[in-house]
């Protein structure tokens, strides 16, 4: 299967914006291995010999100060004449949340897809999680990426 999009200069500024949030970010190094052990009621030295028989990629942590960060961010939104961020936006579980929002039919499938590859480009990152609102958006993304005999999208 091969992807055609026709590309918008909207769409092109979309996603320099998204990557340049992140400027300064030093390229990965190879791949790295990371399994979280969940929260299994096992000993710890069974949580430890598990993690060892399993493998997992992950991306390069972020090396970016928090300031850093947001500073990139408040670049992006004046550069966009957005309201401009006076804290990153953080959870327990996440150091930096981001919201991209697009009209319905401005190509958000291709900005993110564009948007990975440009990440991966500058900062070697390939691991990535699409989430979307309806299995209707799912499938679609789906078609968008292609399928594989394992189910794992791929692109040609």
């Amino acid at each position: 299967m091969k992807l055609i999009f026709k590309r918008q200069a909207y769409q092109t500024n979309a996603v320099a914006s998204v990557v340049d949030c992140f400027a300064g970010q030093p390229p990965g190094q190879g791949l790295s291995y990371r399994i979280d052990p969940g929260k299994a009621a096992a000993s710890v030295q069974a949580r430890h010999q598990a993690v060892d028989e399993m493998e997992g990629f992950k991306n390069a942590e972020l090396a970016l100060s928090d300031h850093e960060l947001l500073e990139n961010i408040q670049t992006v939104q004046r550069r966009q004449n957005l309201p401009v961020s006076d804290q990153l936006v953080t959870t327990p579980i996440c150091k930096v949340n981001l919201d991209i929002e697009m009209e319905t039919g401005t190509g958000k499938t291709y900005c993110y897809i564009k948007t990975m590859f440009e990440f991966h480009k500058r900062y070697g990152w390939s691991k990535f999680i699409v989430v979307v609102p309806s299995i209707a958006i799912r499938e679609g993304v789906y078609k968008s990426f292609g399928s594989s005999p394992n189910g794992v999208g791929r692109l040609s």
